[in-house]
C-alpha cells in the first residue's frame, strides 16, 4: 500500500461511512482535502504536487452540497496548473543545460532522461519524439 492511499482508508473506512450522516461524510471529505494540499505544499517534484491537488480538488467536489468550496476549487486549479507549468519550465531550463554542457554520450543521455520526465507527465508534448526517434535519412 502506498502512502497517500493510506490517509484516504484512515479517514474513510466502510465501518465510518456506514454510521456517519451525509453532512458528517462531507466534513470528513474536507478534511482529507485538506490534508492533501498540505502535503501537495511539501512536495517538490511538480508532479506530485499536481496529484495531490487533483485530489484534493476530487475530495472538495464531494463536499459541495454543504459547503462553498467553489473558491478553494478554483485556487487549487490555478495552483495545479501553474505547479505543471513551471516545473515542466524548470526541467525543460535542466535539461537544454546539461545538452549544452555535454561532453560525453552520458550527459547527452542524462538530459534526454530529463526531457522525457516532461513528455511522460504530459503525454502530448511533441519534444520526446523528434529527440528519441532520429528521423532515418538524417
Amino acid at each position: 500500500m502506498r502512502n497517500d492511499e493510506k490517509i484516504d482508508i484512515n479517514l474513510t473506512t466502510e465501518e465510518t461511512q456506514d454510521t456517519l450522516s451525509e453532512e458528517e461524510l462531507a466534513q470528513q471529505n474536507y478534511e482529507t482535502a485538506l490534508r492533501y494540499i498540505n502535503i501537495a505544499e511539501h512536495m517538490n517534484k511538480f508532479e506530485d504536487q499536481g496529484k495531490y491537488y487533483h485530489r484534493a480538488i476530487q475530495y472538495l467536489k464531494k463536499v459541495r452540497p454543504y459547503k462553498d468550496v467553489r473558491p478553494l476549487i478554483r485556487e487549487l486549479k490555478k495552483k495545479k496548473f501553474n505547479t505543471r507549468a513551471e516545473g515542466k519550465i524548470e526541467l525543460y531550463k535542466e535539461a537544454c543545460h546539461i545538452r549544452d554542457k555535454a561532453k560525453t554520450p552520458n550527459d547527452y543521455y542524462s538530459a534526454q532522461t530529463i526531457f522525457s520526465r516532461i513528455y511522460h507527465y504530459e503525454q502530448t508534448h511533441p519534444l520526446v519524439e523528434k529527440w528519441t526517434e532520429p528521423s532515418a535519412g538524417g
